[in-house]
């Protein structure tokens, strides 16, 4: 049952994505996964969520998901620190919603995910 909306997942790793993908099911969510090669077909996406492995490669993935959907993008990456602000500057400068360094809690996800759907920019 939907109950929050439409979610883009794109992660690369396996088991990282298995559970991003349960935990945000679990939640209510409509999960849609991309590889990023095929463009995932989603109506009324409501945020995608993007492992970005290399910053600097990072903004290229960003630009071509806004290209194809009008949803906010929040970067997941285990490049990033928590508590470190330039995480958060990087994911501005990429075009980014917000940032959320991997490894995280459920809680810090969906945390994460309802302030990225419920904060318009």
């Amino acid at each position: 049952m939907q109950r929050n909306g439409h979610v883009l997942l794109v992660e690369p790793d396996d088991l990282i994505r298995e559970l991003l993908d349960r935990w945000l099911r679990d939640a209510g969510y409509t999960v849609v996964i991309s590889d990023c090669d095929t463009p995932a077909r989603a109506e009324a996406l409501g945020l995608i969520i993007a492992d970005i492995a290399a910053p600097p490669c990072g903004e290229a993935l960003i630009r071509s998901l806004q290209s194809l959907y009008a949803a906010p993008v929040l970067v997941v990456s285990a490049r990033f620190r928590r508590g470190l602000g330039a995480s958060t500057d990087v994911a501005h400068r990429l075009g980014a919603k917000q940032v959320l360094p991997i490894p995280c809690t459920r809680e810090e996800l969906l945390g994460a995910v309802r302030e990225a759907i419920d904060k318009p920019s």
